[in-house]
């Protein structure tokens, strides 16, 4: 990936802040997000916001970009000029120079890659017309620029997970190439990506703050912040308990202790494979020559009690079988047999009978109904359970919820809150929590912590432990190749539909998965 224009010279790092924020608060139902918090950012260095999941991270940068409103009191100073974030706007975000990656991408699905790209550009010709020539042209070089190897004419949605994530921060980096006062805003950029993509991304961060940029960052990868960041503030429970320069806290235990407030070495690293006692491979998840519109024939079987991983050099095979398997696209050929027996798993509804729970990588796209309570999200899936004679258990209900909720770790504790209004971290404990309650006996995960603290993390893994110690199989797309080494079983890579290597035992560490993934 190429960071910046080759002819842009570095800027001087300038001593006053590019953007203070003080006194923010903000307060939903009468619990407190944020209290009195406070972020300065300078030019020239890459900041991380840092929290466990719903600390107020993405809730500080909503503010920040005007989609939240915040409490009365607080201000936003950027380059010298201050306002009171209670009229703060979207508009005068972006007036101001503020740019904004958030969870959601904020990308148009329908929309060409090179309309994504330009959406909010004036590339056009004379008497207000579109240069389509100019523009497909521009968005060549942007995509070369940032080793984006798609079709600039090509459909957003049809793009992985990762591809879209790198077009949003090729669409904010590009956009503030040429704006010395520009303030960078984003919030996981790396979450979706394999770590070589991600080391790309970063490394593109870390020159354009060398060039004079203000850059914020939120990440729960621990070594971007050691490797990249030069400041850290972090977040616990809506107020800063820290803030300073990166060198006062240089390892990952030690912003992990910030983070968590306890040990991070106490984090459950014993893995989930380790104890487990694979069943045999018909009694399993077993796949022979299947294949899908988009899916060359695959072969694969996941015993009871065990964990395979799915590694992807490029390409989309891991999310497809998935998909696959769970009667979300049409398989056109081959066998899907569970336990010994062959199913025809037309549709998700049949796969969810037969045992079967789905978690897909796009958690707000995909997993969640956004205009719905937690409550609801968690019993989506499990509703005729919770009947008696066709009619709805509240009582019951309640005691679902109020469970999961618990045991999931969901925060905060609030049943009739809006899904959307919870941090990324704890919509995917919902999700999760949705799945688990109806024990299931296969899991197809993709990217199950993505977007998770450390210490959530951990509790995630544990529930995928428990069921697959209980007999469960679980088949785990993932790019994070720590995780991946410390909890599966097995990990396949593939590289462009075909299966390149399976790692096991000894082999399988996080260097031999990224020498494999390097060289696939």
């Amino acid at each position: 990936m190429r960071a910046a224009p080759a002819n842009r010279a570095t800027s001087p790092v300038r001593a006053e802040p590019a953007l203070e924020a003080l006194a923010v608060s903000k307060t939903y139902t009468a619990a407190p997000v944020l209290e009195q918090a406070a972020l300065r950012l300078h030019y020239g260095e890459v900041h991380a916001l840092l929290g466990g999941n719903g600390s107020g991270k993405s809730t500080l940068i909503k503010i920040l970009a005007g989609v939240v409103p915040a409490d009365p009191g607080g201000t936003v100073t950027v380059a010298g000029e201050q306002s009171a974030l209670k009229h703060w706007t979207p508009g005068e975000a972006r007036r101001r120079h503020l740019r904004f990656i958030h969870q959601d991408l904020g990308l148009v699905p329908d929309l060409t890659i090179a309309e994504n790209l330009f959406l909010e550009a004036r590339l056009g010709a004379r008497r207000g017309l579109i240069s389509w020539r100019r523009i497909h042209r521009g968005a060549t070089e942007v995509l070369r620029r940032f080793d984006l190897d798609v079709d600039p004419a090509g459909r957003t949605a049809d793009l992985t997970l990762a591809e879209q994530t790198l077009l949003a921060a090729a669409r904010a980096l590009h956009d503030v190439a040429d704006d010395a006062r520009a303030v960078v805003i984003l919030d996981e950029p790396t979450a979706a990506l394999p770590s070589g993509q991600a080391e790309q991304l970063m490394s593109a961060i870390r020159s354009y703050a060398d060039r004079g940029h203000a850059i914020l960052v939120v990440t729960h990868r621990l070594g971007e912040v050691v490797s990249v960041c030069d400041r850290i503030t972090v977040l616990r429970q809506g107020r800063v308990v820290h803030h300073g320069p990166l060198a006062d806290r240089r390892s990952e235990d030690d912003l992990g202790r910030l983070i968590t407030g306890v040990d991070a070495a106490a984090e459950s690293r014993h893995g989930v494979a380790h104890g487990a006692a694979p069943g045999t491979t018909d009694d399993g998840l077993k796949l022979t020559g299947v294949a899908t519109a988009s899916l060359r024939p695959v072969d694969l079987a996941v015993r009871p009690g065990e964990v395979v991983g799915l590694v992807d050099a490029g390409g989309r095979t891991g999310p497809c079988i998935l998909r696959a398997v769970f009667g979300l696209e049409a398989v056109t050929a081959g066998t899907v047999e569970l336990g010994g027996r062959k199913q025809r798993l037309r549709t998700p509804g049949r796969a969810m009978a037969r045992g079967i729970a789905y978690l897909p990588g796009q958690r707000l796209r995909d997993a969640l109904f956004p205009g719905l309570p937690v409550s609801a999200n968690v019993l989506i899936g499990s509703l005729p359970r919770h009947c008696r004679a066709g009619v709805l258990s509240r009582r019951r209900e309640r005691r679902t919820v109020d469970r999961a909720i618990k045991d999931f770790g969901v925060w905060p504790p609030d049943a009739a809150a809006e899904v959307t209004s919870l941090s990324g971290g704890n919509q995917q404990k919902v999700s999760v929590a949705r799945w688990m309650i109806r024990s299931p006996r296969y899991l197809l995960l993709e990217e199950p912590t993505q977007g998770v603290d450390i210490g959530a993390r951990a509790e995630i893994w544990d529930l995928i432990g428990g069921a697959v110690r209980d007999g469960a199989a679980a088949l785990v797309v993932s790019s994070d190749y720590q995780e991946l080494a410390a909890h599966c079983h097995r990990v396949l890579v593939y590289a462009r539909g075909e299966l390149v290597t399976t790692l096991t035992g000894a082999d399988l560490t996080v260097p031999a998965i990224a020498e494999v993934v390097h060289h696939a």
